[in-house]
C-alpha cells in the first residue's frame, strides 16, 4: 500500500503550474535586484540553500507546465540560462554581486529535481489530453 496519493496532472492542474511558474518567476527576479536591506535574506536559512531551493521550485513548476516536453533541453537549460543572467545582471547592480557559487547552487538545485523524477513519476499521472 501506498503512502501517497496518485495525482493526474490534469489540464486544470498544467494551467495551475504556468501560473505558479510566472509567479515563481516574477518573485525569484524581484528578489534578485532589489538590495538586500529591503528585504534581508532569512537568517535562519543560508543563501546557497535559498537558491537550490528556489531553483527546485522553478524545476517542479517548470516541468509541470509542460509536461509533453523533455525537461534537460526544454526546461532545464533555459532555468539555468536564467540563474546564469540573474548573477550577468547582478554583477551590473552595485548593491549585489556575481556569484559562480549562486549558479553552482542553481544548477544543484535542477540536479535535485532531476534526481526526484524517478520518484514523482509514481505519484503525478503525466496526462496531457
Amino acid at each position: 500500500m501506498l503512502w501517497f496519493e496518485m495525482i493526474a496532472l490534469t489540464p486544470r492542474l498544467i494551467s495551475l503550474s504556468r501560473v505558479g511558474l510566472i509567479i515563481c518567476l516574477i518573485i525569484v527576479t524581484a528578489l534578485t535586484v532589489m538590495p538586500l536591506h529591503e528585504f534581508p535574506p532569512a537568517e535562519n536559512i543560508n543563501d546557497k540553500v535559498s537558491h537550490l531551493l528556489a531553483f527546485l521550485a522553478l524545476a517542479v513548476v517548470a516541468d509541470y507546465s509542460f509536461p509533453q516536453k523533455d525537461f534537460i533541453i526544454s526546461k532545464g537549460l533555459p532555468l539555468l540560462a536564467y540563474g546564469i543572467g540573474i548573477e550577468i545582471v547582478q554583477y551590473f547592480i552595485p548593491y549585489r554581486s556575481f556569484s559562480v557559487l549562486d549558479m553552482i547552487a542553481d544548477a544543484s538545485g535542477l540536479v535535485v529535481y532531476l534526481l526526484l523524477i524517478p520518484f514523482l513519476n509514481h505519484v503525478v499521472i503525466r496526462q496531457t489530453n
